[in-house]
């Protein structure tokens, strides 16, 4: 089981490292023999487009994390603001 996830983390690894070459560097594709050269653009093609879509929905991710974030906070401060009444003091007290 432990070999086939090596195995599968390896393979995936290579898978990533190719797409990211292939996407980077439209010249490789030229360093393919001819047959495969077609598929190569088109599948670049897709990978750069998929790579756009990925791009956008983490910035999308980010702006709405950091709205969440700062919601979140405006909502803490209103609310300790709110419920804060000010305590008397060390001075205050008589014994």
């Amino acid at each position: 089981m432990l070999g086939k996830l090596i195995v599968f983390g390896i393979v995936a690894g290579a898978a990533y490292i190719g797409a990211r070459r292939l996407i980077d560097d439209p010249a490789l594709i030229g360093q393919l023999p001819e047959p495969a050269r077609d598929p190569a653009r088109q599948l670049r093609l897709y990978l750069v487009e998929i790579d756009e879509i990925l791009r956008e929905a983490m910035q999308d991710a980010a702006s709405e994390r950091e709205a969440a974030e700062q919601a979140l906070r405006e909502d803490y401060m209103s609310r300790t603001r709110r419920a804060s009444s000010p305590m008397p003091g060390p001075e205050s007290t008589a014994y």
